[in-house]
């Protein structure tokens, strides 16, 4: 660490003393001097670093294998819950009540190593959020018990998944918050070892400076220097304690500088195997799918050309060639104004997809069995309804009331049953089946407004139509599914009373239908969220409903090759815009014929 500084002291005492012996003793006695000084300021330097390094390694490494463990425990926790809620097998049961157990003790290791590692804030968040989640879980866990399965589920698709959401949520932004520890330092890494070659280049060259000058220059040399070791000994200790991510850097030429352990694990690689190799190479040089990624269509190459940003999810390969699906970030690494690499951050994802497939199995399962027994209510409610239309005299008022309540129930939970159905197809990917149908937009309007009014006796309904014949080539069935949810949700949010303006407009090739409310109207802040899928803006906090209808719309929409969109003003009530194309949709939902 100190050769450079002896090599400019030993030309500087040549050039300087000469051959006087005074001066010759007197620069050896400065040299000695300085010589010890720099060894004694180096040994302090480096106990110090070691120091620092092994704080680090004990505050940081905590933190992540408990940030880890907990994350593991609570996604094991989810899968035994729902195991246990579709099977109600007593082995379930059993490690849910020990893993939640565990938990508890988990959550209090956790607090405390974030607390040491200086991530308190996001520990406590991280804890509020998992207690939010555990007390779901155990609502859904109490219902199973019961021997309430379907409110078990209902319980755990509602509140207990959005809460995981958002405790693993909590968990990558804690991430994010080392990662973002990690630039910072090595940006003042490379800070310092500039102004250390700085300091070098200007110590050779001032050699005719009295030898206490260069003493002192050796001396804050030295300081640089051992600042940072410690910032590289921080450095390494989090990127090592990063055990969920890999992490591996590259140089502009796409070969990898450094890998953590967990990259190298992931990847199935030993220690420093890939390093010098390139990342495209090595890992992703294949698709999922078999094809082959080619180096100019591969997206992690484009990001290091261009020098931006690159979020996605991926499909890494393994050295024993299978694939592993991972969420990837991509940051460039910028020195000086120019691109010298990027820091590649990637997480497996397959635990996760594994829930999601389960999850969208358990909603398919639970749909399809509902359906059987919902339509053999539904039947003998219809029949018993016509009954009592037929021979009123039967049955008191109570009973006629009833009978309506339970036909109404029996209707809601079909369609709810229907729109989980849909709601599973789309999230697979499976798609929504459209059959081609003439559509008459006037008779179908005219219907769904009538059932409007029925349903809804409060509700002012107006109707604009154009003149001529309102006819298109569509799938009546998802029309109609649009239509109602639209018209449903026009009569839930409107004002007092509500009030529903329904106008339609043709041109050569499409049909427009909007539907306005005179209600409070959406948030600006909600806006951007309307088309998602379980989310409730606040104006929807009174009222019924699974949050999945404009979603289900929309995908419905896109099938048929049309647009739904909408306009909003706070105070101002709600404009929603359905436009369809007149020709039939083909299989893949571009327009046909």
């Amino acid at each position: 660490m100190f050769r450079p500084v002896m090599g400019f002291l030993k030309y500087d005492l040549r050039r300087t003393l000469g051959s006087n012996p005074v001066g010759i003793l007197t620069g050896v006695g400065v040299i000695v001097v300085a010589l010890v000084v720099i060894v004694g300021v180096t040994l302090v330097a480096d106990n110090a670093a070691e120091s620092r390094r092994d704080e680090l390694a004990r505050e940081v490494e905590p933190f992540a294998a408990d940030l880890a463990g907990f994350n593991g425990g609570l996604l094991e926790l989810s899968a035994d819950l729902r195991a246990y809620v579709l099977t109600e097998d007593s082995i379930y049961r059993e490690r849910y009540v020990a893993r939640r157990s565990a938990l508890t003790n988990d959550l209090n290791a956790l607090r405390d190593s974030g607390e040491a590692a200086g991530f308190g804030l996001q520990s406590q968040s991280i804890a509020e959020d998992a207690l939010s989640f555990l007390a779901a879980s155990d609502l859904a866990f109490q219902a199973a018990k019961r021997g309430d399965p379907a409110e078990a589920g209902l319980i755990i698709e509602q509140d207990n998944t959005p809460r995981l959401d958002t405790v693993s949520a909590s968990i990558d932004s804690a991430g994010v918050s080392v990662r973002e520890e990690i630039a910072r330092l090595r940006d003042r890494i490379h800070d310092i070892d500039a102004v250390e070659q700085y300091t070098q280049l200007l110590a050779g060259g001032l050699g005719i400076i009295a030898a206490g000058v260069l003493v002192w220059l050796a001396l804050s040399n030295q300081r640089l220097l051992s600042s940072a070791d410690a910032d590289r000994a921080r450095f390494l200790s989090m990127m090592t304690s990063l055990s969920r991510h890999g992490i591996c850097q590259i140089d502009s030429g796409g070969r990898i500088e450094y890998c953590n352990p967990a990259a190298d694990e992931m990847l199935g690689y030993g220690t420093d195997e890939l390093a010098g190799r390139s990342l495209h190479d090595v890992a992703h040089y294949q698709r999922a799918d078999g094809s082959p990624c080619l180096r100019k269509d591969c997206p992690l190459e484009k990001g290091l050309i261009s020098g931006r940003s690159y979020k996605a999810q991926e499909s890494f390969v393994r050295k024993d060639h299978t694939f592993l699906p991972v969420d990837i970030t991509s940051e460039p690494i910028i020195l000086h104004g120019r691109r010298s690499g990027a820091v590649i951050v990637f997480e497996d994802v397959t635990q996760r997809q594994r829930q999601e497939l389960f999850r969208q199995q358990f909603l398919s399962f639970a749909s399809h069995e509902l359906r059987t027994p919902l339509m053999i209510i539904g039947g003998f409610a219809q029949m018993l309804q016509k009954k009592a239309k037929a021979a009123p005299d039967l049955y008191d008022e109570a009973s006629h009331e009833a009978i309506e309540e339970l036909v109404e129930g029996a209707v809601r939970m079909r369609r709810i049953t229907e729109t989980v159905l849909d709601l599973t197809r789309v999230q697979s990917g499976s798609g929504l089946a459209l059959e081609a149908d003439t559509v008459d937009m006037r008779e179908l309007l005219d219907k769904e407004v009538a059932a409007l009014k029925a349903k809804h006796p409060e509700v002012r309904v107006s109707t604009v139509y154009p003149s001529g014949p309102l006819v298109l080539e569509s799938d009546e069935a998802r029309v109609r599914q649009v239509v109602l949810n639209l018209l449903d949700n026009a009569a839930k949010y409107g004002g007092e009373p509500p009030e529903v303006a329904l106008s339609v407009g043709t041109d050569d090739s499409r049909l427009t239908v909007s539907v306005r409310d005179n209600g409070r109207g959406i948030a600006q802040e909600d806006q951007p969220l309307v088309f998602e899928q379980f989310y409730r803006g606040a104006t929807a906090a009174d009222k019924g409903g699974l949050g999945v209808g404009l979603f289900i719309s929309k995908r419905i929409v896109d099938r048929l090759g049309g647009t739904l969109t909408f306009q909003s003003a706070d105070g101002e009530g709600t404009e929603f815009i359905l436009t369809l194309p007149l020709t039939t949709p083909s299989a893949d939902g571009s327009p046909g014929r």
